[in-house]
């Protein structure tokens, strides 16, 4: 049995056991079950009732235990609330715990590297920089084609051989020639381990060219393989409240990975 579980046992145990000796144990075997269509485990007749307890709550479900048990005093159905909602506490506290740290985007904090701005002959514009990362990684931030996106290094790796995140962010910014609009980019971990990255980023409306669009779109990232990076979400800044939240909700669902 796991800690938890030990732990809410012992709950239950403390509370039932010591109120009335007839709301678990022995007696247990004669009356929990309520609904027929549902079976509670057999319980020995050896066992005590703190273990009748483990075993129940080793292979039931709370609420199952809670339904199908049935008691004398009106106290005691207070007292399995108070249990439950202890259970409820136990499972909340194992949820895992979502973090965010920020590392800069700006031109102080960064090292350019080369720039058509440098480059007489240069077709396109375009930019390579390198901003301060994270978790042994730098930030690559660069641009071209009125366009811009952030990728990650590692120290002394090539440039142009550290995955970027070109593909997702251009998908989740709604609109025509993306760019990086924020000055820092979200680095957002579950449990410590970094899962996502979010980053505003600003588009040209595709019905109005005049306008744009403020997006936070957010990136799934796998430490074991970066290059299979994905969009998992947008959040268009004008039309969601709290707009920083909403975004770190869909970073936060775990359910939602990359093929």
């Amino acid at each position: 049995m796991s800690l938890k579980k030990e732990a809410q046992a012992s709950f239950f145990y403390a509370f039932f056991y010591t109120w009335n000796d007839h709301a678990i144990g022995p007696s247990v075997k004669k009356r929990h079950i309520r609904n027929p269509g549902v079976r509670l485990p057999a319980l020995r007749d050896t066992s005590s009732p703190y273990e009748e307890l483990q075993t129940l709550i080793s292979t039931q479900s709370f609420e199952r235990i809670a339904v199908n048990m049935s008691f004398q005093k009106p106290l005691q159905l207070s007292l399995i609330a108070l249990a439950l909602s202890f259970g409820f506490a136990t499972q909340a506290v194992a949820a895992p715990v979502a973090t965010s740290a920020y590392t800069s985007l700006e031109d102080k904090d960064c090292n350019l590297l080369s720039s058509s701005n440098n480059d007489e002959n240069a077709p396109i514009d375009y930019f390579k920089s390198i901003c301060p990362g994270r978790d042994g990684y730098l930030v690559k931030f660069a641009g071209g084609d009125i366009r811009s996106w952030v990728g990650l290094l590692k120290p002394g790796q090539k440039y142009d051989d550290g995955p970027d995140f070109y593909g997702p962010l251009m998908e989740g910014a709604m609109g025509s020639f993306p760019n990086v609009q924020g000055s820092k980019l979200e680095w957002r971990y579950s449990d410590g381990k970094l899962v996502a990255f979010i980053l505003r980023m600003t588009a040209q409306s595709i019905e109005d060219y005049e306008k744009s669009i403020e997006t936070l779109v957010v990136v799934r990232v796998d430490t074991a393989d970066l290059s299979k990076a994905c969009l998992v979400g947008s959040v268009d800044v004008s039309k969601t409240p709290n707009a920083n939240v909403a975004a770190r909700v869909i970073a936060d669902d775990l359910k939602k990975t990359c093929p």
